[in-house]
């Protein structure tokens, strides 16, 4: 990953811990190796997604269209690093497909970090979103290098990811 205190062609992004300063990350390949489950039911949204996600930040996307589809693709032997979801499936709601998620992983001590793709920033229950498994969310209507930024800071805050 790239970080820098410079503007010149990055982007501005608060540090984690609240100093005026702004840390940037430059977007290219910043999630290279990483394997992100990609639950969208709708295709344009699913497809500009994918496309950004690939091309623009470097990891492997798997995409599932309801959560059913994202529940058989768990089974995979390679599972996902990340679960990016959409919160309105036509099958399960995103809450609970977080939580079969989290008890659907059988490899002990293995952990999905799941993000949620929301209609946007107003009338986001953040509390509720990290008590049914989710790490934060993230709004549809992001444009793609604040979206790849975002996914970037929040991996580089946990302690486990490795890149």
């Amino acid at each position: 990953m790239k970080v820098s205190n410079s503007q010149s062609h990055a982007l501005g992004l608060p540090q984690l811990d609240s100093q005026e300063e702004r840390t940037t990350i430059e977007p290219d390949g910043v999630l290279r190796g990483l394997r992100i489950l990609l639950v969208e039911n709708e295709p344009y949204s699913a497809e500009l997604l994918t496309f950004v996600l690939e091309n623009i930040a470097g990891a492997q996307v798997i995409t599932a269209a309801s959560a059913e589809e994202a529940l058989f693709k768990l089974l995979a032997p390679d599972q996902p690093d990340i679960l990016l979801s959409n919160l309105l499936l036509p099958d399960l709601d995103g809450y609970s497909l977080v939580e079969l998620v989290k008890a659907a992983i059988p490899k002990p001590g293995r952990s999905i970090l799941a993000v949620a793709l929301t209609s946007g920033d107003r009338n986001v229950n953040l509390a509720r979103l990290r008590a049914d498994g989710y790490y934060t969310h993230i709004p549809l209507s992001i444009n793609p290098e604040k979206l790849v930024t975002k996914l970037a800071r929040v991996l580089s805050s946990q302690t486990n990811w490795q890149q």
